[in-house]
C-alpha cells in the first residue's frame, strides 16, 4: 500500500488524531520562541493548519464515540450473560444443588462423580459441569465451569440454599 494510506490509517486512531489536533492548536495558538520560525509557518499555512485541527478534532470525537459505544455494548453483553447465569442457577433442582454444594464445601472445581448420579447429566447438559477424560475406576471427574464457579463460590447461600450436604 502507498505510504499515505498507512498514514491515514494511523491518523484515524484516537490517540494519533488527538495528538495531531493538539499539535495543530499549539502551532496556531501558543506563542513559541522565534528560533523555531513558527511565525512564518503560521502566516503561510495557518488556514490549512486550522482546517487540519478541525478535521482531526472531528475524527477524534467520532472515534471516541465509536469506542464508547462498543465498550457500552460489551458491558451490556457481560450484564446479560451474568443475568442469564443467575437465572440458570436459580432454576437448579435439589440434586443439582447438592452436587454443586459438594464442590463448594471441598473448595474443588473438579470432583469424581458416578455417571449415573442424579443431577450430573442435567448439569452437563446445562454447561455447568464438564466431564474430564480419565481412566479412574472410582468415578468420572467433572469440572465446574469457571463462570459458574465464580458465582457459587462467592455466594453459595444465594444460589445453593435449601441444599443439605449428604455424605
Amino acid at each position: 500500500m502507498p505510504d499515505w494510506v498507512e498514514l491515514a490509517k494511523l491518523a484515524v486512531r484516537p490517540r494519533y488524531s488527538f495528538s495531531l489536533f493538539f499539535t495543530s492548536l499549539v502551532v496556531l495558538l501558543v506563542p513559541l520562541p522565534s528560533q523555531l520560525k513558527i511565525e512564518e509557518i503560521r502566516d503561510e499555512y495557518g488556514k490549512w493548519i486550522g482546517l487540519a485541527a478541525v478535521f482531526f478534532f472531528i475524527v477524534w470525537v467520532i472515534e471516541l464515540f465509536i469506542l464508547g459505544a462498543s465498550f457500552i455494548a460489551y458491558i451490556y453483553d457481560l450484564y446479560k450473560e451474568k443475568e442469564l447465569m443467575k437465572s440458570m442457577l436459580d432454576g437448579l433442582n435439589q440434586d443439582e444443588k447438592l452436587i454443586l454444594m459438594q464442590h463448594v464445601n471441598k473448595n474443588e472445581t473438579t470432583l469424581n462423580w458416578p455417571a449415573n448420579k442424579p443431577g450430573i447429566a442435567s448439569l452437563v447438559h446445562k454447561g455447568v459441569l464438564e466431564q474430564v477424560s480419565s481412566d479412574s475406576t472410582f468415578g468420572k471427574p467433572y469440572v465446574v465451569d469457571n463462570r459458574v464457579w465464580v458465582f457459587i463460590r462467592n455466594k453459595p447461600d444465594r444460589y445453593l440454599r435449601s441444599s443439605e450436604i449428604q455424605a
